[in-house]
């Protein structure tokens, strides 16, 4: 896993694998929160298969804890995303791991294990 800021230098571009690069937004609170987007190209889905599985799970993914919507961090937020982007937290992250099935997934999955261990 390699990390690099970009030129905004509110983003970090982080490598999950040759070829998979994610980017994500540094938090106090969270340690680091990745849009809808970005979540979907670390687990090789769709943008849309991101957001069915957060209905499907339901009451499981709270919001504050699993998620953030961008309005709600203000001024903190990069000009890059949208007002009413969301943001999903390092625990959802991980939470999604457990339904997702792709190659990608379970790569993805070795890299959040890793960098989630790497902290703890």
């Amino acid at each position: 896993m390699t990390t690099n800021k970009n030129a905004a230098d509110t983003l970090l571009s982080m490598t999950v694998t040759e070829g998979v690069t994610v980017r994500v937004l540094p938090d106090r609170r969270h340690e680091f929160l990745m849009t809808t987007r970005e979540v979907a190209a670390g687990y090789g889905v769709t943008e849309y298969a991101i957001r069915k599985n957060k209905m499907s799970l339901g009451d499981e993914l709270r919001e504050g804890k699993h998620f953030i919507s961008a309005v709600t961090i203000g001024n903190g937020t990069p000009d890059s995303l949208p007002v009413n982007a969301l943001l999903w937290t390092k625990r959802c992250i991980i939470r999604l791991g457990f339904v997702m099935r792709s190659e990608r997934a379970r790569l993805f999955r070795d890299w959040v294990e890793d960098l989630v261990l790497a902290v703890s």
